[in-house]
């Protein structure tokens, strides 16, 4: 049921907001630019949404994994690059080598 996904969301941040609806709606447009290993498109889709990297990590986590071949590398990637995220001065240098590497999980 596609509210079910807001009312969890909502439970884990502690309230339902227009951030948590934005997160819903990254939607399947983003998830068939990964599928097509559209590199550009799918960065420009990021920064166009206004999209936190959060939400965007969360979002290839629960979404985009359950549509690849190599599930365990894209996790394992995920991870990594989310970590790396946080870390980093730039963190759209993060997500731009997050998604070729995802790319390698189609």
């Amino acid at each position: 049921h596609p509210g079910d996904e807001v009312v969890t969301i909502g439970r884990m941040h502690g309230k339902i907001d227009s951030n948590i609806l934005e997160y819903a709606n990254i939607g399947d447009e983003f998830t068939k630019l990964i599928l097509a290993k559209k590199w550009t498109e799918s960065r420009k889709y990021i920064a166009e949404k206004g999209l936190s990297y959060t939400d965007v990590y969360s979002f290839m986590m629960n979404y985009v994994v359950p549509e690849l071949k190599n599930k365990g590398d894209a996790i394992i990637n995920i991870a990594d690059y989310e970590f790396k995220s946080n870390l980093s001065s730039d963190p759209s240098i993060q997500m731009a080598a997050c998604l070729i590497e995802l790319f390698a999980c189609v």
